[in-house]
């Protein structure tokens, strides 16, 4: 079974401690326990939280799948490919300025940093999403190509300046990284923000000013401080969103999950304009049976086992999620031909022989043509998915009707124009 997030165990330690018993004979006094015993309540739920967020994995990939689901992988592509490019074009500034870093080490750090910025922003562009570690790697060496860029200049000021290089990869790794390598990176700016400060104090550029300092102070401190905050805040609204997307027993998506996935169809439809848009209902045959044979904790194996055999049947493409109490659906891209072996393998797969409580299935399938899916506008497409699903319920039911443990394909698409 899946573990509760984060989210979930946070909230429901609280309902825990919500629901203590604080009566007392004073009035005011229980008002002040009821209150020290929120406070105390909030301080450890965010304590738990923190450690959570800690020790997590890096969920690196599944933030790339949410930007493709969503159609925003190119967009979040174009953004660092740009800032990439920045970033050269201002290493190659930095060389030619007269307050730049000079000689022979200023020259080639400006331009091993331009070249390698102008190569990694055509990899964003045309290569594959980075792995990881490459991901990672970049980071430290963007890091300390902006701090030796800092200590090689000659203006102080400049220097000092040149540390808003740091955003673009504080942001960066804030989004893609986890809180690990992103403590490395703020001791990283906050030890180049501090030698950067250190020179401005020693050519006096700050004259004394008291009021300057309390503001550059303040200012690093707010850098440093910050970009944490951020991270943990967006980890914690991302888990929510994962969780409510999800079923969580059998850990695949729910119904709400599934609508949420309808725009990804569309990058994978372009493939193929002749395909089709599959969805296949499928539905165990006599479940109610299996909980009152052998009880629900069985019946909860029940599907688990049946959604990891239908993981398996079908292809890697394929979007499966939970709908209802024994009831998953399965969306993908293929071509007509393929719909019913397609089914078939899944059937044949959910009635495999059990160590106990043996089910079988019945599979409905319906589609709808990806040439009319493009053409959609995207607030509708909730409205056609809606119709196919209905269409796909309905084969299913035929399916039982003729004697379950089989699958009834409705091939006839989908018409959209009377959806619209």
């Amino acid at each position: 079974m899946a573990r509760p997030s984060a989210w979930t165990a946070r909230c429901g330690w609280r309902r825990a401690n919500a629901t203590r018993d604080t009566a007392g004979t004073c009035p005011r006094l229980n008002h002040i326990s009821a209150r020290g015993e929120g406070s105390m309540s909030t301080l450890s739920s965010v304590v738990r939280s923190v450690r959570l967020w800690w020790a997590i994995p890096v969920d690196y990939w599944w933030l790339v799948g949410y930007l493709e689901s969503h159609l925003l992988a190119r967009m979040a592509r174009a953004v660092v490919a740009t800032f990439s490019i920045l970033f050269g074009a201002t290493a190659i500034l930095l060389v030619i300025s007269q307050s730049g870093p000079h000689g022979v080490p200023g020259n080639v750090l400006g331009g091993v940093t331009a070249g390698v910025s102008l190569l990694w922003a055509a990899r964003w562009s045309f290569g594959s999403w980075p792995q990881l570690w490459l991901s990672q790697l970049t980071v430290v060496l963007a890091d300390g190509c902006i701090s030796l860029l800092c200590v090689q200049t000659d203006d102080a000021v400049v220097g000092l300046l040149a540390l808003v290089g740091f955003v673009l990869t504080t942001a960066y790794t804030v989004i893609f990284h986890g809180p690990k390598l992103l403590l490395l990176h703020m001791f990283w700016v906050l030890a180049s923000a501090t030698i950067a400060f250190g020179r401005m104090w020693s050519t006096g550029a700050f004259g004394g000013d008291a009021g300057a300092i309390g503001v550059a102070v303040l200012g690093g401190f707010a850098f440093v401080v910050t970009p944490p905050v951020v991270q943990l805040g967006f980890w914690m609204m991302r888990t929510d969103a994962v969780e409510s997307g999800m079923d969580p027993l059998t850990g695949v998506l729910n119904r709400r999950g599934l609508f949420m996935h309808v725009d990804a169809m569309e990058s994978r439809a372009d493939a193929d304009p002749e395909a089709v848009i599959v969805v296949v209902a499928i539905d165990l045959d006599l479940f109610k049976q299996v909980n009152d044979t052998f009880g629900h904790s069985v019946g909860d194996e029940v599907l688990l086992r049946t959604a990891r055999r239908i993981q398996t049947a079908a292809r890697e493409t394929a979007v499966l999620a939970r709908v209802g109490g024994e009831e998953f659906v399965l969306l993908d891209v293929m071509s007509k031909v393929d719909i019913a072996p397609m089914a078939e393998r899944v059937r044949h797969a959910i009635g495999e022989p059990a160590e106990r409580a043996h089910v079988t299935a019945s599979c409905g399938a319906a589609c709808v043509a990806v040439a009319d899916w493009t053409t959609i506008r995207r607030r509708d497409r909730t409205a056609v998915l809606e119709t196919v699903l209905m269409r796909a319920d309905r084969a299913m039911y035929d399916a039982k009707r003729g004697g379950r443990d089989r699958i009834v394909v409705d091939a006839v698409p989908v018409e959209t124009a009377s959806i619209e």
